[in-house]
């Protein structure tokens, strides 16, 4: 308790620790209690190297470190023009052997943490926990709560983590909970890099992670002039071997995102669940609920998102979902190239069987003076793999509103979108707007787009008994539009030819006022050259 570590200009070779309190014997260190009171860090100007660490707690061996109790709280670590080495970390805590670490509780209370000027090398964190061993990590929970942290022009190299918890060991992190309440995160002139994260939750084992938990709540994040590599996110649940994170979820609850002139490279996201490898994540979910995330001056590339769930792991991710509810969703002056602002995307064989988007209760999404373009959406499920993918899967926007002003929506692009480029996938397939409002003034939509689309790319026969059913408590006003080369509101469209049985159903009372349609290039005219732009269709070719 009241302990200060000042190092300025030093430099810490590999290995070093500050701090350091191992146990090695099996069996060691059960049920012990460990206390960090008002643990103060100051770090200037200084280089730590290899696998070093300012403070370092590891169980080294197996059936040692159950039952462990864990407290920091009270503590100011400030790092100021340093750089952290390839896996150096300023608080890691470590479990080595097989079933250690089950039962553990661990919270950091009342933490301030300020990282200004810090270059931080592949695999470096912040705070680390980690399991290593089989069966380890389980029935556990790990606290932050009141914590404030500050990042300003720091870079993260691939797979670096601000807050980390993570399990490689076979069947680890069994119903263990990750939680951050009450904590404010303020991030400017950031740069991160391939797969590096603010929080992540990381399952690297077999048939790890089920029943698990990251939950923010009642929690700020602020994010400026910054740039996301590929795969990066600010929350991240991660499944990377066979048959792990089955039930696990990821959930943002009565929190605000603000996100202003940031740029978003490949599959990089602000809250993200991923499957890598195959049978891994049934039962997944990913909700926000009770928020708002709000973004201007926002670019977005290349699979990209705000919010995503996806797969590259065959027969991975069935019944899950990912929802909305009273969530309020803002962009100003963003531009989204390829890609999505809230999916789902599965690119395994035989994927997410009875999956869901839902979008629910209330919630506003709000697209102005934006840009929609390269087959991009505001919400889209799209299934790539082979086999049956996708089966009698559903988008669901209910009892919200969707609004859409001073916008452009083209090349192929779709605000609410649903499609598949593999197989024969994809039976039973539905977008259902159900008592909602939605809203288009002052936009023009070109090239094939579309307000609600799905689009099957695949082998003749996919998306049978499939559709789009908008229903009669549903409104519909579009003011000022301009539709053209085949622009439609709602559309289904099969390039081989469509699976039979299905259904476009609009039901909706629309209010038109100042909507024009046009054809475009070649002899013009309706039906030919460009063609004009539609309302409702159905496209085979």
């Amino acid at each position: 308790a009241n302990v200060s570590v000042n190092a300025t200009e030093v430099y810490a070779d590999a290995g070093v620790t500050i701090i350091n309190i191992e146990w090695g014997d099996r069996y060691a260190g059960i049920d012990v209690s460990v206390s960090f009171h008002a643990l103060h860090l100051l770090v200037v100007n200084s280089m730590f190297g290899y696998a070093s660490s300012l403070v370092f707690l590891s169980w080294a061996n197996s059936y040692s470190g159950n039952g462990v109790s864990l407290l920091v709280s009270s503590c100011n670590w400030t790092l100021s023009g340093v750089m952290m080495g390839h896996a150096a970390l300023v608080f890691d805590v470590v479990w080595v052997g097989d079933e250690s670490g089950n039962g553990v509780s661990a919270v950091f209370d009342s933490i301030f943490i300020s990282i200004v000027d810090v270059s931080m090398a592949e695999n470096a964190e912040v705070v680390c926990f980690q399991w290593n061993g089989v069966d380890s990590g389980t029935e556990g929970v790990i606290t932050f709560v009141k914590t404030s942290i500050v990042i300003v022009n720091t870079t993260f190299a691939e797979n670096t983590n601000v807050l980390l918890t993570y399990w490689r060991g076979v069947g680890g992190g069994t119903s263990t909970s990750v939680v951050m309440s009450g904590c404010t995160l303020t991030l400017t002139n950031i740069t991160t890099s391939l797969q590096s994260s603010l929080f992540m939750v990381g399952y690297y084992g077999g048939s790890d992670g089920y029943n698990g938990l990251l939950l923010v709540s009642d929690t700020s994040v602020s994010l400026t002039h910054s740039a996301m590599g590929e795969s990066a996110s600010l929350f991240s649940l991660l499944c990377v071997k066979a048959d792990c994170g089955h039930n696990a979820a990821l959930i943002l609850a009565e929190s605000d995102l603000f996100v202003q002139d940031v740029t978003m490279l490949s599959q990089s996201s602000l809250a993200a669940c991923h499957y890598h490898n195959e049978s891994s994540g049934w039962g997944g979910v990913l909700e926000v609920r009770n928020s708002g995330i709000r973004m201007s001056h926002f670019v977005v590339n290349a699979f990209a998102s705000a919010v995503e769930m996806s797969s590259t792991g065959a027969n991975s991710g069935h019944n899950s979902t990912l929802t909305l509810a009273n969530t309020t969703v803002e962009c100003y002056d963003c531009h989204l190239f390829g890609d999505a602002l809230v999916w789902q995307y599965w690119a395994g064989d035989s994927a997410a069987a009875n999956s869901t988007l839902r979008i629910r209760e209330g919630s506003v999404l709000t697209f102005s003076s934006s840009y929609l373009s390269n087959s991009s959406s505001l919400l889209s499920m799209y299934w790539g793999g082979e086999g049956n993918s996708g089966a009698t899967s559903s988008l669901l926007f209910d009892a919200s509103a969707l609004v859409v002003t001073a916008s452009s929506v083209s090349q192929t692009a779709s605000v609410i979108a649903m499609g598949g480029g593999g197989g024969e996938g994809q039976n039973g397939c539905v977008i259902g707007v159900f008592g909602s409002a939605l809203t288009l003034t002052h936009t023009t939509m070109l090239e094939f787009s579309s307000v609600i689309g799905s689009t099957w790319s695949g082998r003749k026969g996919q998306a049978a008994n499939s559709g789009i059913v908008i229903d009669a408590a549903t409104t519909v006003t579009l003011g000022s539009i301009r539709l053209n080369r085949q622009a439609v509101f709602s559309s289904l469209f099969w390039r081989s030819g469509g699976g039979g049985g299905c259904v476009l159903e609009v039901l909706a009372a629309f209010t038109v006022s100042n909507v024009t349609s046009s054809s475009s290039g070649g002899g013009g005219g309706e039906g030919g050259g460009g063609g004009k732009g539609l309302l409702t269709g159905c496209f085979f070719c």
